[in-house]
């Protein structure tokens, strides 16, 4: 893709948006991101210091079949600046959340996340960024062959990446991204999901017009997963995930109501362990923004990625452990596992300004991954494939109070339904209901 993925952040963000984030993938609505800096820069002071109290319901704290119910509370403290000097500007924000359950105290976790960067600009039309990220969450369960164990799960993430510009403006550009990021899970059944990944690309922008931009750009990435598969006699054998793409590019903004932007791409990828993983096809995205109104406003997305478990930008195959079986007068062991192959997802969304201190946001998706489950013979050495699906839909309702300028309030309503069909198959349906207050002096 393009672009990196953007991580969720439901306690230092804007109540409504903070909600949000934990319905649209959160684990258990408890990624302790950070808020944009952008909203930083028309306040009164570049920096701010708050804290943020939240108590939900959650129907299914496992997001497995017939799981568990709990309430929760999260206690946050949150900080950042913003400061521009000169033509540059540094921001950081900061959150660090204390996250406590009623009657799954296993779950019971701190909860953090860390942001922090430089905007740059110098002669010569040369501009771009970069930025440094570090979090911790409880994990959301990827697409496994099974229902995943009711165990706690924490994910680390650390992320560095840089973009460099030339020619602002103008009608011709060129741009540079690279990035590196690493993902490690606490429980054991996801070691096949701790990974190291790299990517860059070049492109060059034509912009015929003040609304329009075109481009296209070369993107190359790389991931290693060193525990990707566990082999029949219980070591482990690592993956290398290598992803080529061509990427031609559009931008449109009519400067009032209207924005666009999508990618077409030609995608090759290829693995160093499992072939039945490999892909070369289109994949894409599109992005579409309306204002209707000075109060009412539309964003509709979708997109088609080729990796494992696209729809989490994260490369999660998940080993099962191995179980006997007979093979006429033979008795091997098969090891299973799978891979999210080709995902297709399409999201909308609506806010509505009802005043000026009360706001509404709703939202629906639906995502389909089509996977690849495999089975390896220790006697035969044979593989065996066959096509699974995993399929989540979800909707929600956030209501956003602004009390006054530096207290908040918000209340939201989520529910998530997931099936995963096929030869293994399992699937779950999650509730979630909570509110929240948030403090901010600046």
């Amino acid at each position: 893709m393009n672009k990196t993925m953007r991580r969720r952040s439901p306690i230092g963000a804007p109540l409504s948006a903070a909600l949000l984030a934990a319905w649209t993938g959160g684990a258990f609505g408890q990624d302790a991101a950070t808020p944009a800096s952008g909203g930083l820069a028309a306040a009164p002071s570049p920096y701010y210091l708050g804290a943020n109290q939240s108590f939900t319901h959650d129907s299914n704290v496992y997001r497995v079949p017939f799981g568990p119910s709990d309430n929760y509370s999260s206690t946050s403290l949150l900080a950042g600046f913003d400061q521009p000097f000169s033509r540059q500007r540094v921001f950081g924000t900061a959150t660090v959340s204390l996250n406590r359950y009623q009657e799954q105290t296993a779950l019971n976790n701190t909860s953090y996340g860390l942001l922090t960067g430089i905007d740059w600009a110098t002669i010569w039309k040369l501009s771009g960024n970069v930025t440094a990220t570090l979090n911790q969450s409880l994990a959301a369960p990827a697409a496994t062959v099974a229902a995943p164990s009711e165990t706690r799960n924490v994910l680390k993430r650390k992320g560095l990446s840089g973009l460099a510009r030339w020619g602002g403006e103008s009608v011709l550009s060129a741009e540079g991204r690279l990035g590196y990021s690493t993902q490690d899970y606490s429980g054991a059944q996801y070691n096949a999901a701790n990974t190291k990944n790299e990517y860059g690309s070049l492109g060059l922008f034509y912009r015929p017009g003040p609304r329009l931009q075109l481009g296209v750009a070369a993107r190359l990435d790389r991931t290693r997963a060193p525990f990707a598969f566990q082999l029949a006699d219980g070591t482990f054998q690592g993956n290398e995930t290598r992803g080529r793409n061509l990427d031609f590019l559009a931008d449109y903004n009519n400067g009032n109501s209207l924005t666009a932007s999508g990618r077409l791409s030609y995608t090759r990828q290829t693995n160093t362990s499992v072939d039945t993983a490999d892909f070369s096809g289109l994949t894409g995205s599109l992005n579409l923004g309306y204002r209707a109104t000075g109060k009412i406003a539309f964003n509709l997305a979708a997109s088609r990625d080729a990796g494992f478990n696209a729809t989490r930008s994260a490369y999660t195959p998940v080993v099962v452990t191995p179980t006997p079986v007979t093979t006429g007068p033979v008795s091997t062991t098969a090891a299973l596992y799978e891979n999210n192959q080709v995902t297709n997802a399409v999201s909308a969304g609506v806010t509505y300004a009802a005043t000026s201190k009360i706001g509404l946001t709703a939202g629906a998706r639906y995502s389909r991954a089509r996977i690849i489950t495999s089975a390896g013979g220790v006697t035969s050495g044979s593989q065996a494939s066959s096509n699974v699906t995993d399929t989540s839909r979800g909707a929600n309702l956030v209501v956003n109070y602004a009390f006054s300028r530096a207290w908040t309030f918000a209340c939201s309503l989520a529910r998530e339904r997931r099936e995963v069909a096929g030869a293994f198959s399992y699937g779950y349906t999650d509730d979630v209901a909570g509110c929240s207050a948030q403090f901010l002096w600046r």
